[in-house]
């Protein structure tokens, strides 16, 4: 009897074990399938018929203007930040607390800017980066900063994931990738760009199910954008830069995406450059260009947001410009 006791306690001691090991090894598949498909940080906002954005310029900036550059008091009513600095400046920037005293480009350190985007996404905004496309060319592939990413379709996949991974610790929400022909768009050639912006969405996007945003901005229609229309199914958003020329040119670019099928919801409108044009006066640029569009009854039937290159400059006057545009798009 005692034998066959201390045999059933072994049987029952390894049934326990094998039932704990089965359900620790189920906990792990429905935590990979719950990172799978991460909840996108859209669905916060889609019920607004007016996304309001910003491009916030002078990321680490300390000098003698610091509210300027000051992340923690943007407006309540701004949906997504872009924060407008390279790439390879924020894998550089110090870790740690700021030296005693420091001013200048960049005063700030990486630890700082984690706080930033911590407080500002606890206050419900989306927060994302902004890099031009060809900085791929400017980053390392090696930890010892040997070799360069170059201008293959294996360097794509390997510099997305390397963002990806980047921004994701940092706590971004996404990547907004910048694309301007004749500027940002220097060392690919014209069918490049759509296999890198595959490559993105691969690690970004609403088909990457990573819950992290893919977002294009450009200054130029979809005949001259060298994207497909797959590629583009695959962006969650597209930024119009469109803080210059006529209102025919912002037309044609609007509607050339419009007519190949693109979601109006999903075209933000970047009508003002606050940066340079800030304290101008005339409606063709700065803040009264913003308002001219964003009163327009022919844009708010063609696209989902508006915003401003620069924003943050509007903390000159405590945000006067993105509180009037806040609280009238809240009336359409």
């Amino acid at each position: 009897m005692k034998g066959k006791a201390k045999l059933s306690f072994l049987n029952l001691l390894l049934l326990i074990l094998i039932f704990f090991n089965f359900t620790s090894c189920k906990g792990d598949r429905e935590e990979v399938d719950t990172q799978e498909q991460q909840q996108d940080p859209l669905e916060v906002i889609n019920n607004k018929k007016f996304k309001v954005v910003g491009y916030f310029n002078g990321l680490t900036r300390g000098g003698m203007v610091p509210d300027y550059y000051n992340l923690r008091d943007i407006p309540d009513g701004v949906d997504i930040v872009n924060l407008f600095h390279r790439f390879s400046g924020l894998c550089n920037l110090k870790r740690g607390d700021r030296t005693p005293g420091a001013t200048g480009e960049d005063a700030k350190t990486l630890t700082e800017i984690i706080n930033d985007i911590k407080y500002m996404r606890s206050n419900k905004k989306i927060v994302v980066q902004t890099q031009f496309v060809n900085e791929i060319f400017e980053n390392y592939k090696d930890a010892m900063k040997t070799v360069k990413f170059q201008n293959t379709p294996e360097d794509y996949d390997a510099y997305a994931k390397k963002v990806a991974d980047s921004l994701s610790k940092w706590g971004f929400d996404g990547i907004d990738l910048d694309i301007e022909p004749g500027y940002s768009v220097t060392g690919f050639n014209d069918d490049d760009l759509d296999l890198y912006v595959q490559a993105f969405a691969k690690y970004f996007g609403p088909k990457s199910k990573s819950g992290k945003l893919l977002i294009i901005d450009t200054n130029v229609g979809f005949s001259e954008l060298n994207l497909s229309k797959e590629t583009l199914s695959k962006i969650n958003l597209l930024y119009i830069q469109d803080y210059w020329g006529s209102e025919t040119y912002t037309d044609n670019k609007i509607d050339g995406y419009l007519q190949i099928g693109f979601p109006k919801e999903r075209v933000i409108l970047i009508s003002a450059d606050f940066e340079d044009a800030y304290s101008s006066t005339s409606p063709i640029n700065g803040p009264l260009r913003l308002k001219q569009y964003y009163t327009s009854p022919k844009y708010q039937s063609k696209v989902g947001g508006y915003g401003a290159y620069g924003f943050n400059f509007d903390k000159k006057l405590d945000y006067k410009y993105y509180q009037e545009m806040i609280t009238k798009l809240k009336t359409y």
